[in-house]
């Protein structure tokens, strides 16, 4: 039985083939990172006591990011982890997120 988020998706739905969209990824990796307080707990000291499981989570986001949403033989990011070949300017937010190096993306607009 497989239940699937999708970002067009306001609830849970059996078999659900709409495609994930790497901007929503990169939104939860963000929100993860900034609202979580990892951010705020590493530059005041601050405990944080789910930091491992949060830095665990953020890393598996990442990982998926990088698996699912890169085109190696293009060298760019896809739109969806379903459909890598279309190119979206979403991934221009990346740098700004500190998700990649702008140098990454520059790639995407030769």
């Amino acid at each position: 039985m497989h239940a699937c988020i999708c970002n067009e998706c306001s609830y849970k739905r059996q078999g659900c083939h709409r495609p994930r969209y790497i901007l929503s990824a990169i939104d939860k990796l963000v929100i993860l990172t900034r609202c979580s307080g990892l951010r705020l707990a590493d530059k005041r000291s601050l405990p944080c006591p789910n930091r491992l499981k949060w830095l665990e989570t953020r890393d598996e986001l990442y990982e998926e990011i990088m698996e699912k949403a890169w085109n190696k033989e293009g060298k760019y990011f896809g739109q969806s982890y379903e459909d890598k070949h279309v190119v979206d300017a979403a991934v221009l937010i990346m740098p700004l997120v500190f998700f990649i190096q702008a140098v990454r993306i520059y790639s995407n607009c030769r």
